[in-house]
């Protein structure tokens, strides 16, 4: 029985969003671990087949709630969830899954792994965490051949590629990504943005492997609060160097990456290093090792069984 065993079945409940994508990748991740999981759009499936769910393990999306089983023999990760729909679950079979930020430091947590930026609360039972790549270990090993064997297009483009969400105000990023194009500019290096926020995982990837540099640029709330970006960890695991202006990710990979809070030096200072297959590679075994959907999903299932 899960967390002893792997899951009776796993859920994952709904599909709409940007957190899609970091559904994709535990769904990933479970088919690696050979594990019995659907992935559900509540909008069009027949959910009824759900409410005999013993031993069910659902991770779930404060956004996409509706029909959702509430089952006091089965288990949830809640992500920003109203928890008042959950009362009825025993505190052992739920647990809080919350995103990393240096907001962690004023809580009662303990460090899991030290360095990768995981933390336990245990009196509020939330775990903290930073995203991860959406491939799986496999996956990456496979890019690593291909770096090895010069067969990724990444050396052979002339440009560098954000994709990913583009906005203005508090909670923007607009003003950091300027000074990155004013960087490229400097060095006669076209930039290209893709906004577009529905872009399909395989689709991503080749867009991202068809660009010279892919940086993973914040905004100053994210830089302010130490939000690590999943794109951080994904355009390194398809075969890129990291680059990015994020402290907090420069130090949650192991200092394996380019990094400056100036965002227009972060393109020169990448170009410098992309020959360096051995500097790529190492970030990319780091990422393989820390930061994939089967280790968070391991980390989970290990405090599961401690849940009080």
């Amino acid at each position: 029985m899960w967390p002893n065993t792997k899951p009776k079945k796993c859920i994952i409940w709904g599909a709409n969003g940007t957190h899609q994508y970091i559904h994709y990748g535990y769904y990933q991740a479970m088919k690696f671990l050979k594990w019995d999981v659907e992935w559900i759009n509540y909008l069009v499936d027949d959910t009824s087949k759900y409410n005999n769910c013993d031993e069910y393990l659902f991770i779930l999306e404060g956004n996409n709630l509706q029909n959702i089983p509430i089952n006091p023999n089965a288990f949830y990760i809640l992500h920003n969830c109203d928890m008042t729909q959950f009362t009825s679950i025993p505190e052992k079979n739920k647990l809080i899954q919350q995103v990393f930020t240096k907001d962690v430091y004023t809580r009662n947590v303990k460090e899991i792994h030290n360095g990768v930026f995981q933390y336990w609360q245990e009196d509020a039972n939330t775990f903290y965490m930073p995203w991860a790549t959406d491939l799986t270990p496999d996956e990456i090993d496979e890019n690593i051949q291909k770096v090895k064997d010069n067969k990724l297009p990444i050396q052979n483009t002339n440009r560098a590629f954000f994709l990913g969400t583009v906005w203005d105000g508090y909670f923007g990023n607009i003003n950091e990504l300027n000074k990155f194009r004013e960087g490229c500019n400097n060095i006669n290096l076209p930039f290209e943005i893709n906004n577009n926020t529905n872009v399909p995982a395989k689709d991503s990837i080749e867009l991202i492997q068809n660009s010279i540099i892919a940086p993973t640029i914040c905004g100053t709330w994210q830089k302010n609060k130490g939000y690590i970006p999943c794109r951080i960890f994904k355009t390194i695991s398809y075969g890129h160097i990291g680059c990015t202006n994020s402290k907090e990710s420069y130090e949650c990979l192991n200092k394996l990456i380019i990094y400056d809070e100036d965002e227009s030096k972060v393109a020169e200072m990448a170009l410098q290093k992309i020959n360096d297959k051995d500097y790529r590679i190492t970030a990319m075994e780091y990422v393989r090792n820390n930061h994939t959907y089967v280790n968070r999903i391991e980390t989970i299932q290990n405090i599961f069984k401690y849940i009080k």
